[in-house]
C-alpha cells in the first residue's frame, strides 16, 4: 500500500473510530454522574491537570525521533539503534525527573489545590496512580512513534481507539464498585500496559531489525537544541492549559471545573480530531523538507490550511447554534457555562485547530526561531490577565483572559512556518479564500434560520437540525461543483468535486 493511501485510510479510520469513541464517552460521562457528583467530577479533572504538569518533561523526543523513522535510509541504516538507545535513554532521565516532581506534587496537594477533608485519601491515591500512569507514557509512547513514523497510522488507531472505549467502560465499572475518582487514572494505566504489549509485539516482528544498541551523543549538538526547544514550548502550553483548571477551582471552586469543563466539552474535542488530520502529513513533510523539497512541502501546507481554516469556522458556527441545547439534554442545564463562556471557548477552539498545521513545520524543518520566546510571554499574559478580567468579570474573566494570553504565538508561528516553506501569506490567502470562505457564508445563513425558526428541545430535533447544517455546507459547495462535472462518470465526478 503506498503512503498517501496509508495516510488516507489511517485518517479515515482515526475520524470515524474517533467518532465513535466519542459517542461512548458522552454516554460514559452522563453514566459517571450517577455515581459522582459535581465536587468530586471537578476535583478529578483538577487533579488530573496538576498531574499533568509533570509532562512538562518532554524534551520532544518522539517529535525528533518522527523525522529519523520517516527517512527510509535512516531507519533501515546499523546506526538506527543507537538513535533508538539515545531516545530511550532520554526517556530514562525524564522519567526520573516525572518521579522527583510527582513525589513533590503528591506531598503538597492539599496546599496546591482545594480539597474537601473527606476527600483527600483517595484525591492522594489518585495522584499517585495518575502520576505513575504518565510515566509509564513515556516509554509507551515509543511503540507509537516508530509505527506512526513508518506510516502504520490505521494498525494503531484501531488499538488506541478500541483501548480508549474499553478504558470508559472499565472505569464506570470501577466508578460503579466504589473506587471512586482513583478509577479514573487506574483504567488508562491497565488499558495502556495492553496496547503497548500488543504495538511491541508488532513492531518486532515488521521490523526485527530493531534492537536496543548503545547510547552515543557525538555530533548531536542538533538534537539537544531541538529538544531544548520543544521543552519550553510544551512547558509554556502545559502550563497556560493546566494553570486554567487549577484557577478555576482555586478561584471559582471546584464545581465550577466541572461547569467549564461540561461546557467546554465539544470545543476542546474539535482540535483533537484536526490533529488528526495534521498529523500523518509529519513523516511525509519531514521527508520533503529534508530533501529541500519546498515546492511539494508548500503544496502540503496550501492544502492543510484550506481545510484547517474551512473547517474551524464551519465547526466554531456549529457550537455556537447546537453547544447549549446538547449540554442541556446531556446532563442538565445546570451544567452550561452560558453564551459567553461559549464565545470565548469558540475563539480558543479556531486558533487552536486552524493553526494546528503550522507546528508540524517547525518541527520538520528543526527551526524555531524567536517561538519559544513567544511561548514564554504566553504563559506571564495568560496568567495576568486572566487573574486581573477574573477580579471585573469573575468567572468569565479567568476564561477570557486565558483565550487573549494564547493568541500571540498562534500568530507568530503561522508568519515562521509560511516563511520556512518559502510560501507568502497573500499567495495563501488568494488560493484559500473561496473555499474557506463562500461554504461558511451559507453556513452561516442556515445556523440563523435554525436560530430563529427552530426550537432545539429534543435530541430528535437537535440531531436533525445539525444534519441539515452539516448537508446544507457540503451541498452549497462540493454539491455545485458536482454538478458542474457533467461528463465524467459519479465516481470520479465525485473525487472531484471533494477535491482541494
Amino acid at each position: 500500500m503506498s503512503n498517501k493511501k496509508r495516510i488516507i485510510t489511517g485518517s479515515l479510520v482515526d475520524i470515524f473510530g474517533s467518532v465513535l469513541a466519542t459517542v461512548v464517552s458522552f454516554i460514559l460521562i452522563r453514566l459517571y454522574f450517577d455515581v459522582l457528583s459535581k465536587e468530586e467530577y471537578g476535583l478529578w479533572l483538577a487533579i488530573n491537570g496538576l498531574a499533568s504538569i509533570i509532562s512538562l518533561v518532554d524534551l520532544g523526543v518522539d517529535q525528533y525521533f518522527t523525522t529519523v523513522i520517516a527517512n527510509d535510509k535512516a531507519f533501515f541504516d546499523s546506526k538506527f539503534n543507537t538513535e533508538f538507545a539515545n531516545s530511550i535513554f532520554i526517556k530514562t532521565v525524564i522519567s526520573t525527573l516525572f518521579f522527583i516532581i510527582g513525589l513533590f506534587l503528591f506531598i503538597t496537594l492539599s496546599s496546591i489545590i482545594e480539597i474537601n477533608p473527606k476527600y483527600l485519601s483517595v484525591a492522594k491515591i489518585t495522584i499517585a496512580v495518575n502520576i505513575c500512569y504518565f510515566m509509564f507514557n513515556i516509554f509507551f509512547s515509543s511503540a507509537n512513534t516508530i509505527l506512526y513514523g513508518r506510516n502504520h497510522f490505521a494498525l494503531v488507531n484501531t488499538i488506541t481507539i478500541l483501548s480508549n472505549i474499553t478504558s470508559g467502560i472499565l472505569t464506570y465499572c470501577m466508578l460503579s464498585f466504589g473506587y471512586g475518582i482513583v478509577s479514573f487514572p487506574l483504567s488508562l494505566f491497565l488499558l495502556s500496559l495492553i496496547q503497548f504489549l500488543i504495538l511491541a509485539t508488532i513492531i518486532f516482528k515488521k521490523y526485527p531489525h530493531i534492537r536496543l544498541g548503545k547510547v552515543n551523543f557525538e555530533g548531536k549538538r542538533g538534537m539537544i537544541k531541538y529538544s531544548l526547544s520543544f521543552q519550553i514550548i510544551k512547558f509554556a502550553y502545559i502550563i497556560r492549559t493546566q494553570y486554567l483548571v487549577i484557577a478555576i477551582n482555586n478561584l471559582a471552586g471546584p464545581a465550577f471545573v466541572t461547569i467549564y469543563n461540561m461546557s467546554n466539552k465539544i470545543p476542546s474535542m474539535i482540535p483533537g480530531y484536526f490533529s488528526k488530520i495534521v498529523l500523518p502529513m509529519f513523516p511525509s513533510l519531514s521527508m520533503f523538507i529534508s530533501s529541500e523539497d519546498y515546492k511539494s512541502a508548500a503544496n502540503i501546507t496550501l492544502k492543510l490550511t484550506k481545510v484547517l481554516f474551512r473547517f474551524a469556522f464551519f465547526f466554531g458556527i456549529a457550537v455556537y447554534l447546537f453547544n447549549e441545547a446538547f449540554v442541556n439534554l446531556w446532563i442538565g442545564k445546570d451544567k452550561f457555562g452560558g453564551y459567553s463562556i461559549d464565545v470565548w471557548n469558540i475563539i480558543y477552539m479556531f486558533f487552536i485547530s486552524a493553526f494546528s498545521g503550522f507546528g508540524i513545520i517547525i518541527y520538520s524543518t528543526k527551526k524555531f526561531e524567536k517561538w519559544t520566546y513567544f511561548a514564554i510571554l504566553e504563559v506571564f499574559l495568560v496568567v495576568i490577565l486572566s487573574y486581573v478580567l477574573h477580579n471585573i468579570y469573575g468567572f468569565t474573566g479567568i476564561i477570557s483572559g486565558f483565550v487573549l494570553g494564547s493568541i500571540p504565538s498562534q500568530l507568530y508561528l503561522a508568519y515562521i512556518s509560511l516563511k520556512q516553506v518559502k510560501y507568502d501569506f497573500k499567495e495563501l490567502l488568494k488560493g484559500s479564500i473561496g473555499y474557506i470562505f463562500i461554504p461558511n457564508i451559507f453556513s452561516l445563513v442556515i445556523a440563523f434560520l435554525i436560530k430563529t425558526l427552530v426550537e432545539l428541545s429534543n435530541w430528535q430535533i437537535l440531531i436533525l437540525s445539525i444534519f441539515i447544517y452539516t448537508l446544507a455546507h457540503f451541498l452549497f459547495y462540493e454539491g455545485i461543483k458536482f454538478l458542474k462535472y457533467k461528463d465524467s462518470d459519479f465516481q470520479t465526478r465525485l473525487l472531484q468535486s471533494f477535491s482541494i
